[in-house]
C-alpha cells in the first residue's frame, strides 16, 4: 500500500479526464462528415436517381404495338431488379441499425462498470486516508501473541491485495470503455452508411416506377388514338380497322396489368367517380368541306381547308387519287364512351379506355376531333403500306402543304404528325 497506489490513483483520475472518442471535439475543416457544397449535393443526388431509369429509345407515338410490348416488358425487369435492390439494402440497413443498438448497449454496460469501479476507487482512497495502511505495524506491536499479529498481518495482506485488484479492474475497464467506444464508431459509421445506400436504392426505385408510369401514361395516349382511328377505319377498311382493334386490345390489357401492379405497389385507388367532364378544343377556323377530284369531300377544319385544297390539286394534276376524311366529331366519341364505359363524367371522359368494354378511347386525344388530321384514301381503298403510289406521292409533297405523316399509320397526315 506503499506510493504507487496514490501514483495509480493520479493516473487513472487523469486518464478518466481525457477525451474519450464520441466525446472527443469536433473534427476540423476537411475532416469526415463534412459536407460539401449544395450544388455538389444534389448533382449527386439526381445521378443516384437516374440510376433507377433505363434508356428506351421508343417514339410511343411512332412505335409499333411490338415495340411498345418491349419496353413495357423493360420496364417492368427494371422496377423489379430495383424493388429487390431497395429490399435487401432495407434488411442491410436494419441488421447495421441492430448492431448499433448493441453496440450503444455495451458501450453502456462498460460505462456502468466503469462507474462502480470508480466509486470503490474513491473508498479506498478515503479510506487510505482516514486509516493509513502503515497504522498496522503498530497494531502488531500491541498484539497480545504472535499468532493474533500474524493474523493482523495476513489481513492487511489480503485488504492491499484487494485494493490493487480494484485498481487492476479500474484499468481494465478504462481499456474496454474505449475498445466499445472505438467499436460503436465503426459500427455506427457503417449503420449510417447502409441507411444512405438504403435511400438511394429507394430513390432509384422511385424514379424507375416513375418512368414505368410515365410510359404507360403516353402509351395510353396513343392507344386512345389507336381506337379512334380503327373505328373512323370501320366504314373504309374493315380488315384493317378489325386488325388495329385486336392489336390494341391486346394492348389494354397489358397496361390495364400495368396499373393494377402500380396500384398495388402505392397503394393507391383509382381516381373518384365525382370527377368534371373534360373539354374539347375548338376547330380552328370552323369546319369547311374540300372536295377531292375523283368524287366526295373532306370535312376539316377552316385554318387547314386552303392548304388542303391545294394539296388534292396538286395530286390529280399528276393522276394521283387521293381523298379521304377528316373531321370526328367528338360527340360520337362521347356516345361511344357512354355506351361502352358508364354515363358518370368520370366514366365519359376520365377512365382508362382498357376499362371500358371494349376498349374505348377518352374524347379529345385525336387530332381528328380538331379537323386537323386527314386518313387519306387512294382510289377510294386505304393506304394500308408504304409501298404504293399515293404513300409515296404524299410522302414527297405533303410537307409542302403543312401535313405530317404518322410513321405507324401509313394513311394518317396531321398537322403534327400525331
Amino acid at each position: 500500500m506503499g506510493s504507487w497506489r496514490a501514483a495509480a490513483v493520479l493516473v487513472l483520475i487523469g486518464a478518466a479526464l481525457l477525451p474519450h472518442g464520441a466525446d472527443a471535439g469536433p473534427l476540423g475543416p476537411g475532416g469526415p462528415g463534412q459536407e460539401g457544397p449544395r450544388a455538389t449535393r444534389e448533382r449527386q443526388a439526381e445521378v443516384r436517381r437516374r440510376q433507377g431509369e433505363v434508356t428506351l429509345e421508343v417514339d410511343v407515338i411512332e412505335a409499333r404495338q411490338s415495340e411498345i410490348e418491349a419496353a413495357l416488358a423493360t420496364l417492368d425487369a427494371n422496377v423489379a431488379t430495383q424493388q429487390a435492390e431497395v429490399e435487401e439494402a432495407q434488411r442491410a440497413a436494419a441488421a447495421a441499425a441492430q448492431d448499433l443498438v448493441e453496440a450503444q448497449a455495451a458501450v453502456a454496460a462498460a460505462e456502468q462498470r466503469l462507474a462502480e469501479l470508480d466509486e470503490a476507487a474513491d473508498e479506498f482512497v478515503v479510506d487510505a486516508y482516514v486509516n493509513p495502511p502503515g497504522d498496522g505495524a503498530l497494531d502488531a506491536l500491541s498484539a497480545g501473541s504472535i499468532s493474533e499479529a500474524t493474523i493482523k498481518h495476513e489481513l492487511i495482506d489480503i485488504q492491499a491485495d484487494s485494493d490493487a485488484d480494484v485498481f487492476d479492474q479500474l484499468r481494465e475497464a478504462h481499456e474496454d470503455l474505449e475498445f466499445e467506444r472505438a467499436a460503436k464508431e465503426a459500427i455506427a459509421a457503417e449503420a449510417e452508411r447502409k441507411r444512405q445506400a438504403a435511400e438511394e436504392e429507394l430513390a432509384q426505385l422511385r424514379a424507375a416506377r416513375a418512368q414505368q408510369a410515365a410510359f404507360a401514361e403516353e402509351a395510353a395516349a396513343a392507344l386512345d388514338r389507336k381506337l379512334v382511328e380503327a373505328d373512323n377505319l370501320a366504314s373504309l377498311d374493315a380488315q384493317l380497322s378489325q386488325q388495329i382493334a385486336a392489336e390494341e386490345a391486346a394492348l389494354a390489357r397489358r397496361l390495364a396489368a400495368e396499373a393494377a401492379a402500380r396500384a398495388r405497389a402505392s397503394g393507391s385507388s383509382a381516381p373518384p367517380s365525382s370527377a368534371g367532364p373534360g373539354t374539347i378544343a375548338p376547330v380552328p377556323g370552323g369546319l369547311a368541306s374540300v372536295s377531292c377530284a375523283g368524287g366526295g369531300a373532306i370535312t376539316i377544319a377552316g385554318d387547314l381547308a386552303p392548304r388542303l385544297r391545294s394539296l388534292l390539286d396538286a395530286a390529280a394534276a399528276e393522276d394521283v387519287p387521293l381523298c379521304g376524311w377528316g373531321y370526328r366529331s367528338a360527340e360520337r366519341q362521347i356516345a361511344l364512351r357512354r355506351a361502352h364505359c358508364g354515363t358518370s363524367d368520370y366514366a365519359i371522359w376520365h377512365m382508362p379506355s382498357w376499362e371500358c368494354s371494349p376498349p374505348t378511347a377518352r374524347p379529345g386525344n385525336s387530332m381528328h376531333e380538331v379537323g386537323l388530321a386527314v386518313d387519306f384514301t387512294c382510289a377510294g381503298g386505304g393506304i394500308g403500306s408504304r409501298a404504293g403510289t399515293c404513300f409515296r406521292w404524299l410522302s414527297q409533297h405533303a410537307a409542302d402543304y403543312g401535313l405530317y405523316n404518322l410513321p405507324s399509320e401509313p394513311w394518317h397526315w396531321s398537322v403534327n404528325g400525331r
